[in-house]
């Protein structure tokens, strides 16, 4: 199955729709890092970055698709107080892990997006912060889907000098 952009972004933004701790979700895109992060939003969130992929494992006769992307979970501590930022820091990677372990059930269910393509011990997160002009702290967690099959056969009518499907 070829998971597309799509795909991840409406799990994702299940996952929080579902989730009782963060308040808002957004995707933003990582050159938005320098600047201040949108108004609308509410504390803590979850920040989805678009995803990547690689062929890794792939075969001359087996195409393996792998997604990598990665979400934050991200909270605005006071200025300058860092027994507020550490407490937001612990409750940040709290969250985030309440993700990892939905995105682990969810591996074990048939019809799930994720069904055997998420392993948590592919995953790596760090803290982050401040980011953002509004100093925003918090654990970004990297995701890699592996070993989703897709389809790698030509198609001739992409092309005028092919006539049949080739391999």
């Amino acid at each position: 199955m070829n998971i597309t952009h799509k795909q991840i972004v409406d799990y994702m933004k299940g996952l929080h729709d579902n989730n009782t701790s963060t308040k808002s979700f957004y995707r933003f895109n990582i050159s938005e890092i320098q600047g201040s992060i949108r108004s609308n939003i509410d504390y803590p969130c979850i920040a989805l970055e678009s995803p990547e992929g690689d062929f890794s494992g792939s075969r001359s006769n087996n195409s393996l698709d792998n997604k990598l992307f990665a979400f934050s979970i991200l909270d605005k501590p006071v200025q300058g107080d860092y027994s507020d930022e550490d407490i937001k820091l612990d409750n940040c990677e709290r969250i985030g892990k309440k993700f990892l372990s939905r995105m682990r059930y969810d591996s074990r269910i048939q019809n799930s997006l994720v069904f055997n393509l998420f392993h948590l011990s592919d995953t790596q997160y760090h803290k982050v912060g401040p980011i953002f002009t509004d100093r925003l702290y918090g654990y970004r967690f990297e995701i890699k889907l592996s070993n989703s099959k897709i389809d790698m056969l030509i198609d001739p009518e992409d092309w005028t000098d092919l006539d049949s499907r080739c391999p």
